[in-house]
């Protein structure tokens, strides 16, 4: 008989069935586990394709709206120098954009510009003000600068820009730029234009004003000719004394104006690490009355400490100083160095002695150099002359040294008791109507020409309280014309300090008046020791004298 192989297959499976039914209820649960598991599987992998939807994550339209880059022809500025642009600029300034472009073009504006941590690209664009300007931010009345740039900004550029005022009427007060309370300010390849006469009584180029840090101002072209009565291409100050406002570099920008105050002046509340190096300073005339001074550094109540004013030029005219080094009294300076410039000093308007470098008394001053500077000193008539060095009573030390100075005529090389003179080269064309070194107790090194001296090489009177040391020096004049001493006056105590006189060569081809040596008289109640070692003086007749009346002195001659 033949075997029915399915229905056996079928008998034994249902025969395992029946026997089995706890087997069949394990199955079924394990397959409904594993339908429901897949079910959500694919359910979650459809969620998770959504979570990562690359066109709401990387939405390239919301990415612009929070870093990008926009221009102000965006929100409707024009650019075509008629329309007025100061709502169309005020709105791109206040966008959510980091970088604003400024496009090429002339935009009239009419109102203040605040500036608060953007980056500003506008070469080849102008934005000027005229009679139009309104000016609604005011301070104590006088109108504010145009951009102002302030209160808390943390990270600001400008580059490229042109300013230019073309107002042709009196403004109270507007400058282009005021930087206060703020840290990191980049202004760079700027041109401020302030050409129009119209009797600003405040105008300056920048102006910072207080609170600031870590500001960079370079390669910008200043012209300040409105004939400002106040005001000058770079104010920098600390006013209300907001902390230590430090790190500043003012570099490779060319600074010109006739304004009535300094072309730079640092002054007011502390201020520290400020270079300014390699720029081009040069004042005109205007019709206003000339800058009493050309540079200011530490004048009224500022404490300054690390200014370097290093490798620039400056062909400028003033009345009364170079620069204004002086303070309040108790005023700190310390480590101000003015080297390896070029100075053309042009002198005006003053029937009084002026100087080139001028500091009060009663300041502190430490660490200050004045090295390796080229000067050039013109005065207006011959009744003027100039100090180059007049440093007032002070404690510290100025460090006078291989500068090259040629001058018409000067009043003296140094004048206080606390300067170095050490390797200078003087050419004076005419004469030196004073004391050369006046109250100066260190005298080294130094070459000196000139056509006249009217007066004497070494002159103290003030009571001595340190060595003095006349060394290595040779001076030439064609003659001199006083009675006076010429090696060294003094009319005070020496107080058993050291008085060296050696290896100095004088050369005078004539004497126009009687002349002595040394005329001395000490006010020392004990015997002063002078030392005259290895000096040489040249084509001085052989009856010349020394004159030590009522001066308790031992001299000794080797």
């Amino acid at each position: 008989m033949q075997k029915n192989y399915a229905s056996i297959l079928l008998f034994k499976v249902f025969g395992i069935i029946k026997k089995s039914k706890a087997v069949i209820l394990t199955i079924t649960i394990t397959i409904t586990i594993t339908l429901i598991i897949t079910l959500f599987m694919l359910l979650n992998t459809v969620n998770y394709a959504y979570a990562k939807n690359t066109s709401y994550a990387k939405n390239t339209s919301y990415a612009k709206n929070t870093s990008s880059t926009i221009d102000v022809k965006s929100f409707g500025a024009v650019g075509d120098g008629i329309t007025d642009d100061t709502a169309a600029i005020k709105k791109a300034l206040a966008s959510k954009y980091k970088n604003i472009i400024i496009n090429p073009g002339q935009y009239k504006v009419t109102d203040n510009l605040v500036v608060k941590d953007k980056i500003i690209s506008a070469y080849k664009a102008t934005i000027y003000t005229d009679n139009t300007f309104v000016g609604t931010l005011t301070h104590s009345g006088n109108k504010q600068s145009l951009i102002l740039i302030r209160n808390g900004v943390n990270k600001t550029m400008i580059s490229g820009l042109t300013v230019e005022s073309r107002e042709t009427q009196e403004i109270r007060c507007k400058g282009d730029i005021d930087i206060r309370d703020c840290t990191n300010v980049i202004i760079q390849d700027c041109n401020f234009i302030n050409e129009t006469n119209m009797g600003i009584a405040y105008d300056s180029n920048i102006d910072l004003y207080s609170g600031w840090e870590n500001v960079t101002i370079k390669n910008n072209k200043m012209t300040l000719n409105t004939n400002a009565s106040s005001g000058g291409c770079i104010w920098v100050r600390n006013f209300y004394n907001k902390g230590d406002c430090s790190n500043l570099l003012i570099e490779d920008n060319t600074c010109i104006k006739n304004s009535h105050d300094e072309i730079l002046a640092i002054f007011h509340g502390e201020m520290s690490n400020i270079i300014i190096c390699n720029n081009d300073f040069i004042t005109k005339s205007g019709t206003n009355s000339s800058s009493p001074f050309a540079f200011s550094i530490a004048s009224s109540s500022a404490n300054l400490k690390n200014v370097s004013f290093i490798n620039n030029t400056a062909n400028v005219e003033y009345t009364l100083a170079l620069f204004k080094l002086h303070g309040d009294a108790g005023i700190k300076k310390d480590q101000v160095y003015i080297n390896d410039n070029t100075f053309i000093c042009n002198i005006s308007g003053t029937d009084h002695i002026t100087s080139l470098f001028y500091a009060t008394a009663n300041q502190s001053i430490s660490d200050m150099t004045i090295c390796r500077n080229d000067i050039t000193i013109n005065t207006a008539s011959e009744s003027e002359a100039c100090r180059v060095v007049y440093m007032g009573s002070y404690t510290g030390e100025v460090l006078f040294e291989d500068n090259n100075i040629k001058a018409d005529r000067i009043s003296n090389l140094t004048y206080g008791s606390r300067i170095l003179a050490k390797g200078n080269t003087v050419e004076v064309e005419t004469y030196i109507s004073n004391a050369v070194f006046k109250e100066t107790t260190y005298i080294v090194d130094n070459k000196i020409v000139c056509g006249t001296l009217d007066g004497t090489f070494s002159q103290i009177q003030s009571e001595v309280d340190q060595d003095i040391i006349i060394s290595g020096n040779i001076f030439t004049a064609d003659n001199t014309s006083t009675t006076d001493g010429f090696i060294m006056c003094i009319t005070n105590k020496l107080n058993n300090h050291s008085f060296q006189v050696e290896n100095n060569v004088f050369v005078i081809t004539e004497l126009l008046a009687e002349k002595r040596l040394y005329h001395i008289q000490l006010k020392d109640t004990t015997v002063q020791v002078l030392i005259d070692k290895n000096n040489k003086i040249t084509n001085m007749p052989s009856d010349y004298y020394d004159d030590y009346t009522k001066s308790n002195l031992l001299i000794k001659i080797s």
